[in-house]
């Protein structure tokens, strides 16, 4: 294994230290008994480093033949542009899709390079057969007299998200945002954009679908944007059979608006947000993603920055619009760090679901490790989710998300 990039040494990032690490969710692929990650590595001068896919034997850890790929090259829709790897972060979980697993890429501390040389959004696709890189697609193209940075697909350590067979969706940080338009005609940039990608039959990417809030420009210029947050996908058919949606996902930000989407069309970009199905304004910024249950009605979970954990319930207005009502909260708030909950229960069987949550708030306020915790997913009569369990777990790290495995839970 290649000794991790000390990053501070060459231009002076201090985000992650002494060295960048692995700093995305592996995907294990069954049918190649493989476990997939990325690393940032240097080269022998221990000045330039490149980014790396790795396949492992998840049993021994030996490399699988033909890998580590190193991520290189220039994006299908912008041949012009190099890939350069000094100044990106891989943030995203991988997504393993028919045989190809997909990384994204933004920004390694925002730092300001030479004109052209800078950070944008990417999203490399590695072949898990051939170990060689099936497509590199960029989130802001470039013309000579125009250089684009920006556009970062980092989403707090969420995951690439797929709703189906050849797509892809993705939100971007800040950057040039794309003008007005529909949702059906996507630009060349797409800064702080919900993007869906069709993988192609050479298995190129092209972007059919966005979204974008009518305020874009201001996100990106104050960072606050909207790619903190991971798109979240809701089942099919959450809102009920009375719903004119079937097809949902949830996105939120920095600037604490919950939006929901259609995830058939996104909505574009508008002057009022009229695209989407709903705005709903949390007040909280955001950096991770939501929370699930299917059962009882329906409960998405969100945790923002300093806030409680807050449960939303499905329901639907006078015309059968899907609409997201808070209806409960923890007593307790989550402090500066980001953390994401995760929901454990028996499918969608009344009483069964648990929300998990990582609560670093006693580690940031000096008085203990951070704490495992535990809540009934249904808030009672007085709109109180019940605090069912807490455990210390040592410190905790920024993006933090607990991990569920059949009946054991950590």
């Amino acid at each position: 294994m290649r000794r991790q990039w000390p990053r501070r040494s060459t231009i002076g990032c201090n985000d992650l230290t002494p060295t960048v690490g692995i700093t995305a969710t592996p995907v294990y692929d069954p049918e190649t008994d493989a476990l997939y990650f990325t690393d940032k590595t240097p080269d022998p001068d221990d000045q330039h480093p490149g980014w790396y896919m790795h396949a492992v034997d998840p049993a021994t850890g030996a490399e699988k033949p033909g890998f580590p790929v190193k991520i290189e090259g220039s994006p299908t829709n912008d041949p012009t542009n190099r890939f350069n790897a000094e100044y990106q972060m891989q943030r995203p979980g991988l997504l393993l899709l028919n045989g190809v697993v997909y990384a994204g890429f933004g920004d390694h501390c925002a730092l300001n390079p030479p004109a052209g040389q800078g950070y944008r959004g990417y999203i490399v696709g590695v072949d898990t057969k051939s170990a060689s890189i099936s497509t590199l697609w960029t989130s802001s193209m470039e013309s000579p007299d125009n250089p684009k940075i920006g556009a970062g697909i980092w989403v707090s350590g969420g995951g690439l998200m797929s709703d189906g067979d050849g797509t892809i969706i993705v939100t971007t940080g800040n950057g040039d945002p794309p003008a007005v338009a529909p949702g059906n005609l996507p630009s060349a940039t797409l800064g702080d954009s919900v993007v869906r990608l069709r993988v192609n039959p050479d298995k190129s990417l092209t972007a059919v679908d966005f979204f974008s809030p009518a305020n874009a420009q201001v996100l990106g210029t104050g960072d606050v944007d909207l790619g903190s947050g991971s798109p979240t996908g809701l089942p099919d058919g959450f809102f009920g059979s009375g719903s004119t949606v079937q097809r949902t996902l949830v996105q939120q930000g920095k600037d604490g608006r919950l939006f929901l989407l259609d995830r058939d069309r996104l909505g574009g970009r508008t002057t009022d947000d009229s695209g989407t199905l709903q705005v709903l304004n949390l007040q909280t910024r955001q950096w991770g993603r939501e929370a699930v249950y299917g059962g009882e009605g329906g409960y998405v979970y969100d945790i923002g920055l300093n806030g409680p954990l807050r449960a939303l319930k499905a329901g639907v207005d006078g015309t059968g619009k899907p609409q997201l009502t808070q209806v409960g909260t923890s007593s307790n708030t989550f402090g500066y760090y980001a953390v994401s909950p995760v929901v454990t229960s028996n499918g969608t069987t009344p009483g069964s679901a648990v929300v998990w949550a990582i609560d670093p708030s006693a580690q940031a306020g000096g008085a203990g490790p951070a704490q495992l915790t535990a809540y009934d997913a249904v808030p009672d009569a007085s709109g109180n989710l019940q605090k069912l369990f807490s455990a210390p777990v040592g410190n905790a790290t920024k993006f933090v998300t607990p991990v569920s495995d059949d009946n054991a839970r950590t």
